[in-house]
């Protein structure tokens, strides 16, 4: 029935008030006032009051049938016209945010912008999709702590705390909308390690010394793939596979105090794969030991604005991980690889990490055509370490190449013999290969050489030829004329 006392307009001002009381901010309270309760094209004829679009308390649309919502917007309208002077109000939006967990966020997200203007953070930005995605390629060894939205404009802006210019574990991340802003935040995160000034003076200006077990990935790649013969590299269950690894070098704090740490990882993707899946193994490397590592939860608090948990549920990872540095699958493989981005090579660019919001990929095939891809890390310092794994029985004479697309390049590069590594038994056969073009390339010369002496000594009995024909006709004429002169 409908209720022609009930005053909505004062009912919406009185719910507002309320609202206002329970926050120390209106931005989520305002969000859902204005949904429900328009100011334009209010409808309460019947009593039928709709709610549409309402925002969930992470400012997130909630896309849910249109049936269900008009259920839920009825059962609404009934319960605020019988009992608007009631507390359900106040009842049914009393856990829609904590005061503790706003202002824990106000205080994280005034920490991140006050140590950002500091020399000793860096920063750069991915977007949501990518890092939640790829945050193996991203953060190694740490998972994306915010929940992937689907927004196209959502965006991950990170902060790494550095000692001397090298990254350590302390992070902070900040979600946002579009152009990075203040008032564009939505969520905010710190990870569960802080250094202290004190703390970094410690570890000294000397550059630290990294290890990286060269020979461990190499075996693993050669334990786990093997060549097809054909341009393919075969895992266990013969399936083809592109694989690749990187390294990253920073101070890593722990229980043990802050060490230096180099995280090698090793991954690929299966060519069978339904999806865009990868599998991947991290090898964390110290001065003092070493262990195989996963993506970890390792945030400290991650807190939308409005002081509500942001952590996912689950990962939304593309990367499954996979033991490879401490097992074996076979013992018959080999390897070959290239450096893309090194400075040795310098034909693939590397874009700072500092200018992209996304993941660069790489194509790359042998001369019948481009083949394969893989995404290549975030930042510019593991891209110039990032290894290309190939069958190297892909190259029959050293004039064979691999040709290699990045996402910033109009053209493919092209990759010989010459800028390949390789284990012994491969690296032998690229020297005879080598050799061989070496030889076929110095009997090329001879034989250029010899055709150019043909040449010339065919050339002077020619010129020879025509100057004895000269001659003669220089004697025939000369008779002509003797006689011709006896005749007159």
């Amino acid at each position: 029935m409908k209720d022609n006392g009930f005053n909505d307009q004062e009912f919406q001002e009185l719910l507002k008030k309320k609202m206002n009381e329970l926050s120390d901010s209106v931005d989520c309270f305002d969000k859902i006032s204005a949904r429900a309760f328009p100011k334009d094209q209010l409808d309460f004829s019947d009593g039928e009051f709709t709610v549409s679009d309402l925002e969930n308390v992470t400012g997130r649309k909630r896309r849910l049938p249109a049936l269900k919502w008009a259920a839920i917007g009825a059962a609404a309208a009934v319960c605020l016209a019988i009992i608007p002077k009631t507390d359900l109000t106040d009842r049914l939006f009393a856990n829609l945010g904590s005061s503790s967990g706003k202002h824990k966020f106000q205080a994280l997200a005034a920490e991140i912008a006050q140590l950002s203007e500091r020399d000793d953070f860096v920063s750069y930005d991915v977007t949501l999709a990518m890092y939640s995605a790829y945050d193996v390629l991203v953060t190694p060894g740490i998972s994306c702590p915010f929940e992937e939205s689907g927004e196209e404009n959502s965006m991950v802006r990170i902060f790494v705390r550095t000692i001397g210019g090298i990254p350590t574990n302390q992070l902070y991340a900040v979600e946002y909308e579009g152009t990075y802003a203040e008032e564009n935040i939505i969520a905010a995160a710190e990870s569960n390690v802080s250094i202290s000034q004190e703390e970094a003076a410690k570890t000294g200006g000397s550059k630290p010394v990294f290890t990286y077990d060269d020979l461990l990935l190499t075996e693993t790649v050669r334990d786990h793939f093997t060549a097809d013969g054909k341009g393919d590299l075969l895992d266990a269950g013969q399936v083809g596979c592109s694989v690749a690894s990187f390294r990253q070098n920073s101070f890593f704090k722990d229980e043990n105090g802050i060490r230096p740490v180099t995280h090698t990882v090793l991954y690929g993707q299966r060519e069978n794969s339904t999806d865009d899946s990868f599998f991947y193994d991290i090898r964390a490397e110290f001065l003092d030991e070493s262990k195989s590592v996963s993506q970890e939860d390792t945030w400290l608090n991650v807190l939308y604005y409005n002081g509500r948990s942001a952590k996912p549920d689950r990962s939304s990872s593309h990367f499954s991980y996979e033991a490879m540095f401490d097992t074996s699958d076979s013992s018959e493989g080999c390897w070959a690889y290239f450096t893309p981005f090194s400075a040795d090579s310098g034909r693939v660019s590397v874009k700072s990490s500092g200018e992209k919001i996304g993941l660069d990929s790489i194509t790359y095939g042998i001369s019948s055509g481009l083949e394969k891809r893989l995404p290549t890390p975030l930042t510019d310092s593991s891209s110039l370490s990032m290894r290309i794994f190939i069958d190297p029985y892909v190259f029959t004479s050293a004039d064979d190449s691999i040709k290699v697309m990045s996402a910033l390049m109009s053209s493919p590069a092209d990759f010989y013999i010459s800028d390949m590594t390789a284990s012994e038994d491969i690296q032998q056969r690229f020297e005879e290969l080598n050799a061989q073009s070496a030889l076929e390339a110095q009997n090329a010369a001879i034989q250029a050489e010899i055709d150019r002496q043909r040449a010339a000594e065919n050339e002077k009995a020619h010129l020879e030829k025509l100057r004895a024909n000269e001659a003669l006709i220089d004697q025939v004429l000369a008779a002509k004329e003797a006689e011709l002169y006896k005749l007159g």
